[in-house]
């Protein structure tokens, strides 16, 4: 069976919009800027996050090396006393022993 519609030439709706005015398509960015924006951006962020923490990341970094050093001295300390503490028992026994 066919169908007499589908046979028929189609009619055109009767109102079809036309185009009036040509619009020139934009230019597509090229490939550069557009990865190097991203990158911008990024360090302006990266900018802005550190000059708000410099105050405090300085001063917290001071702190954090300070401590460490501290630790540091005082076990140099424990080993500089364990060594002249050697030394010094080296020393004694020498001299106490009797020369040969």
């Amino acid at each position: 069976m066919t169908d007499p519609q589908r046979d028929a030439p189609r009619q055109p709706p009767r109102f079809v919009p036309t185009l009036t005015e040509v619009v020139a398509a934009p230019a597509a960015p090229s490939a550069e800027p557009a990865a190097e924006q991203p990158a911008v951006e990024l360090e302006r962020v990266v900018q802005g996050v550190l000059t708000r923490l410099r105050p405090n990341l300085d001063r917290l970094v001071n702190e954090a090396v300070s401590q460490v050093v501290q630790e540091q001295m005082q076990d140099l300390h424990w080993h500089v006393l364990q060594a002249v503490e050697a030394a010094v028992q080296r020393a004694v026994q020498q001299a106490l022993l009797p020369d040969r």
